[in-house]
């Protein structure tokens, strides 16, 4: 036992590793991964290195092509319109199964404490910051709504990669828009009001699939 702990350890945290610095923006949608590159960055051996990408190849993160190598994987206006559809369904249901009940003081309270983080990132047009506040909402209603599965649903989705394919070329030049949705949204779930905040969600989803259908345009999510 022992033996393969050692042995998986060193792949787990390449594995995380690349999918940290995907979702940091370190390696990018399209950008070729280059495995001694990668075993000098993330201080592990080749062969986990070479068993870390073919995980990553499996759940869709990157893509292995012969003779090519490896490359983050970079989504099709297809796959990106199916992907907000689905974290926008959901984003629904985690809302309904969190407003069963009147929501925590504790959540209310962390839900708040996010919103405020916003109102100030906001003001000063601090882009990564606010993706970061509004992505820390959302993955507390998803929490909230207290289904493993729907996290793990989720965890299966490919977010890292659309939200930089969504930020690369868009110009966020009104944050009055952006944080009045989310102002409004978190107005509704503090009134426990599920029909508002449902169509505020879809209604932002919509928005997002056809920013996915222009080469460039404003957007945060």
């Amino acid at each position: 036992m022992p033996t393969v702990k050692a042995t998986t350890e060193p792949v787990n945290r390449a594995v995380h590793e690349i999918q940290e610095r995907i979702r940091t923006g370190q390696y990018v949608p399209g950008q070729r991964l280059i495995e001694p590159d990668l075993v000098n960055e993330l201080g592990v051996k080749r062969g986990s290195v070479r068993e870390a990408l073919r995980i990553l190849a499996g759940d869709g993160v990157i893509t292995l092509v012969a003779q090519k190598g490896a490359h983050v994987r970079k989504l099709d206006s297809v796959e990106l319109v199916e992907i907000i559809q689905l974290i926008t369904g959901l984003l629904n249901l985690s809302i309904e199964l969190a407003l069963q009940q009147p929501l925590r003081k504790k959540l209310r309270d962390e839900l708040n404490a996010i919103m405020v983080g916003m109102q100030r990132v906001a003001k000063v047009g601090a882009i990564d910051r606010f993706h970061m506040e509004a992505a820390r909402y959302h993955q507390l209603l998803r929490e909230s709504a207290n289904n493993k599965l729907l996290l793990h649903m989720y965890d299966k989705l490919h977010t890292d990669l659309l939200l930089k394919q969504l930020r690369a070329g868009s110009v966020v030049t009104d944050w009055k828009k952006y944080l009045v949705h989310f102002e409004k949204l978190h107005e509704a779930l503090l009134a426990g009001k599920v029909n508002v905040a449902r169509r505020l969600v879809n209604a932002h989803g919509r928005e997002l699939i056809d920013m996915t259908q222009r080469e460039a345009g404003p957007g945060a999510w």
